[in-house]
């Protein structure tokens, strides 16, 4: 009876117990196609909230990581105004199919309210519990998640940034910060933070490499990039050309095409 007693405490105590993960997600520029650094495009694309103003594959690998973490929270953090984009960014999330979570735009018309609305969502967590951080390089959300990391110790951070703009308009990434450019890419590094398992993760690889959607995407290029992307910088881990999964070997030879010098180039000028 008191190795019952005791066998039901310790299961008790290691189901309350169980490490919680929060995932935080800018939008303009990271889920959404916004072009943040050009003021007229930017309006422009502000009020779009359809499909074609998604980057590929991102509520697809979202939805994947929320089917293998029930307990996963989302929080999708903007510095966009409140009063000004609240509508638009709920619809965007809405129509595009990403995961149920908390939408925190900006209460104020200007600067950044991410730092304290983030700890508000962290002063929640316990010890263990796992942060996965996912901006741009677009604005300063590299600096931020920075920030944070290093005031929460005692928390297990994943801080992820999609390049956009390079090394010439976007900001750098620092210590412990993952790049990537596609949804394909993202959850290879989700696969080695032991996020997402193997075969889920070659599926997100497949569902980023699939045939285009829309003709306007330059050269029909599998990874659907905007043409103002720049990510002549980015260069995949090393390690993963050793890995022979088919499709990895694709996605590979697809960001090395992109992300070519040549490419980059080409498919800028066609934009402007």
């Amino acid at each position: 009876m008191k190795f019952l007693s005791f066998f039901f405490l310790t299961v008790f105590i290691s189901f309350s117990s169980q490490a919680k993960i929060f995932l935080i997600s800018d939008i303009d520029d990271t889920i959404k196609i916004s072009e943040v650094l050009d003021f007229k495009k930017s309006l422009i694309n502000a009020v779009k909230t359809d499909e074609d103003n998604a980057f590929k594959g991102m509520a697809r690998l979202y939805q994947s990581l929320r089917d293998s973490h029930p307990a996963l929270e989302f929080y999708y953090v903007s510095n966009a105004p409140r009063s000004l984009m609240l509508y638009f960014h709920r619809e965007f999330l809405r129509k595009n199919s990403f995961p149920s979570g908390f939408l925190a735009l900006n209460p104020q018309m200007g600067g950044s309210h991410k730092i304290p609305i983030i700890q508000k969502i962290l002063s929640s967590a316990q010890g263990g519990d796992e942060v996965v951080l996912i901006g741009d390089d677009g604005e300063k959300d590299s600096e931020v998640y920075a920030f944070l990391a290093d005031h929460y110790p005692h928390l297990l951070f994943h801080q992820f940034i999609r390049v956009n703009y390079g090394p010439h308009k976007g900001h750098a990434l620092l210590k412990n910060q993952k790049a990537f450019i596609s949804s394909a890419d993202l959850a290879l590094h989700f696969y080695e933070k032991q996020l997402l398992n193997w075969g889920k993760a070659l599926e997100q690889v497949e569902n980023g490499l699939e045939l285009p959607r829309y003709k306007k995407w330059v050269g029909t290029h599998p990874l659907e990039l905007p043409a103002w992307v720049d990510c002549r910088s980015y260069e995949a881990p090393s390690h993963w050309s050793q890995w022979s999964a088919p499709s990895v070997q694709r996605l590979l030879a697809a960001m090395a095409s992109r992300c070519s010098v040549e490419t980059s180039l080409a498919v800028s000028k066609l934009e402007n």
